[in-house]
């Protein structure tokens, strides 16, 4: 803490250490509202985390049954095969590009 006001500050504090006393042991209490709030909260956490399609596919019957799997490896093979043929329409358009520029300069240079 930064301030020229810190001494003022620390004297207000006060932290109380019980004193030993009895030879008997005092754990700390701690409500059972408050432990099952804490169990509450870790077991939200857990339930949070993302389920994968694997987990999915376990808990409606396993491999048998229709899975989202199936879905995007086909998905993704439709995918690569637009992708391949716009690469090949590309590759058209610059065979096509390169033929007009040679027709050009041909032309313009009246080879």
């Amino acid at each position: 803490m930064k301030s020229k006001k810190l001494n003022d500050y620390l004297k207000c504090f006060h932290v109380a250490m019980p004193k030993p006393r009895d030879h008997k042991e005092r754990p700390p209490c701690i409500p059972e509202d408050v432990l099952e709030a804490k169990a509450k909260k870790v077991e939200q956490a857990t339930k949070k985390q993302i389920n994968l399609e694997n987990d999915l596919e376990d808990e409606n019957g396993g491999a048998d049954h229709s899975s989202m799997i199936l879905f995007h490896v086909t998905m993704a093979a439709e995918e690569a095969e637009a992708a391949a043929e716009e690469v090949e329409a590309a590759a058209a358009v610059v065979e096509v590009v390169a033929v007009a520029v040679a027709v050009a300069t041909a032309v313009v240079w009246k080879i």
